[in-house]
C-alpha cells in the first residue's frame, strides 16, 4: 500500500508499507472500526468539519470515546505537510481502531495520491447490477462507515467481473439501501429520489450536499423505500461519494436507465456540485488552534 501513515499512538508518518498494527487487536480481526474518506486537492477539503462530526456520532453509537478534534487535526496536516504530498490530489482516510478495551480507540490517518475516474467516464456514464446480497436495515452499524465491509467488497469484486462498475445493495426488505461505494439517486417526474438511511443508506457528504442543490434545479428531494423497478423505470440516475463527487448511472442490470445517457439534470447537479465543492474547499489552516 502506498502512502503515508500517522497514528496518534507514536505521533509520527510513517510509509504505509512499515505501519504496523498488533494483530490480536478487535479492529483488525473483527473489523471494529469507523473510518471517513476524504478527497483533498491542493490540500483543500470539502465540508471536513461534517466529516468529522459524522465520526464522531459513529465513535459515540460504538460506545466509544472519540478522539478531540485536534488529534485528528494534528494527524491531517503532519501527512499532508509531507513533501511527498504536499499540493497533490489526495484520498485521506481517517481510521478510528478498537484496540482491546472497547472505549478508546487507536487514531490512525492515511494519505496517498488519488487517481479520478477518467473525464470520459462521467461523458458516458457507468453500469451497475444489483448484487445477489441483503443489507440488514435494521442494524444499527448499516449507516455507520465501519471497517467490516465485506458485503460491500464482495458485491462490488462480483460487480467488476460481471462487466459493471457498481453494485447495488438492497435491504432485507427488498428495498434499494446503498451502492458498495456510493449513495444511489434517480429523477423520476420531477422528483429526485433516494433510499432513505431508515433503508440502509449511508448519510453520505455528498449525499447531504445535492439535497442543499437540488432547489436550484426547480426538484423536490424525496428520500423513501424504493424498489429496483422504481429505478429501472427512472428518467436518469446516478452515484455520488466524497472522491468521484457525481457519476452518471446509464444501466442497471442490463435496462438503459431513460436515453442509456447520463441526463441532463445529472450534468447540472454535477456541475452545481463541484462549483459548491469549489467555494466551500478549505485549506486546513482553517481547522487549525
Amino acid at each position: 500500500m502506498k502512502g503515508l501513515v500517522w497514528t496518534a499512538a507514536t505521533r509520527r508518518v510513517v510509509p504505509a508499507a512499515e505501519a504496523k498494527v498488533p494483530y490480536g487487536l478487535p479492529g483488525v480481526l473483527f473489523g471494529a472500526s469507523l473510518f471517513e474518506t476524504l478527497r483533498v486537492i491542493e490540500g483543500r477539503f470539502f465540508r471536513l468539519e461534517r466529516h468529522l462530526e459524522r465520526l464522531e456520532r459513529a465513535a459515540e453509537s460504538m460506545g466509544w470515546v472519540p478522539p478531540a478534534r485536534e488529534t485528528v487535526v494534528e494527524g491531517l496536516a503532519r501527512v499532508l505537510q509531507d513533501p511527498g504530498l504536499e499540493g497533490k490530489d489526495l484520498r485521506v482516510r481517517i481510521t478510528l481502531l478498537d484496540c482491546g478495551d472497547g472505549r478508546v480507540p487507536e487514531t490512525i490517518v492515511w494519505a496517498g495520491p488519488y487517481v479520478p475516474p477518467s473525464p470520459d467516464l462521467y461523458r458516458r456514464g457507468v453500469p451497475a447490477v444489483i448484487a445477489p446480497y441483503r443489507l440488514d436495515e435494521t442494524a444499527p452499524w448499516t449507516t455507520l462507515k465501519t471497517g467490516n465491509r465485506l458485503i460491500h467488497q464482495t458485491a462490488r469484486r462480483r460487480a467488476e467481473r460481471d462487466g459493471a462498475w457498481e453494485a447495488l445493495l438492497l435491504n432485507t426488505r427488498g428495498r434499494l439501501a446503498d451502492g458498495a461505494i456510493s449513495n444511489i439517486f434517480f429523477v423520476s417526474g420531477g422528483v429526485l429520489c433516494t433510499p432513505g438511511v431508515d433503508m440502509g443508506a449511508l448519510p453520505g457528504i455528498v449525499r447531504d450536499a445535492v439535497a442543499d442543490l437540488v432547489g436550484e434545479l426547480g426538484l423536490s428531494w424525496r428520500p423513501g423505500a424504493y424498489e429496483p423497478q422504481d429505478l429501472y423505470a427512472a428518467d436518469e440516475a446516478f452515484l455520488t461519494n466524497a472522491l468521484i463527487g457525481v457519476v452518471p448511472l446509464v444501466c442497471v442490470d442490463g435496462r438503459r436507465i431513460g436515453s442509456g445517457v447520463p441526463g441532463r439534470l445529472t450534468q447540472e447537479l454535477k456541475d452545481l456540485y463541484e462549483r459548491l465543492r469549489e467555494r466551500e474547499a478549505k485549506l486546513l489552516d482553517a481547522w487549525l488552534p
